[in-house]
This record gives C-alpha cells, structure tokens and sequence, in this order.
C-alpha cells in the first residue's frame, strides 16, 4: 500500500458511501499499517455524521 495516497483511498470510500472524509492524523495510519483496521470516531470529522463511526478493513491481507 502506498500511504503517500492513503488520504485519496479514504476520500474516494467515502464519496462512494455518501459521507464526510474524515481528518486523517499519523495514528490513523500506525494503527492502520499494524492492524489493517481503521476507526473514525465522530469527533474525527469536521461535518456532523448520521452514524457513530466508520470502520474500515483490509479484508485482503
């Protein structure tokens, strides 16, 4: 995976799913990069959000 575009791959999830893209700090991306999970908490997006959090996976690893 190449992180220099990881904030693209985020962004274009989330306009596939209709929602805000998320503020991405380096912590999202260790703890991406060690557990192949990522959660967004609400406090986490600029704009209000209709759901308590966006929980992404890398099922392929």
């Amino acid at each position: 995976m190449d992180y220099s575009l990881f904030f693209e791959y985020v962004r274009d999830i989330c306009e596939m799913l209709d929602a805000p893209t998320p503020v991405i700090i380096k912590t999202h991306l260790f703890n991406y990069a060690k557990y192949n999970t990522l959660r967004f908490k609400k406090e986490d997006f600029v704009e209000s959000i209709s759901f308590d959090k966006l929980v992404l996976e890398n099922a392929l690893t």
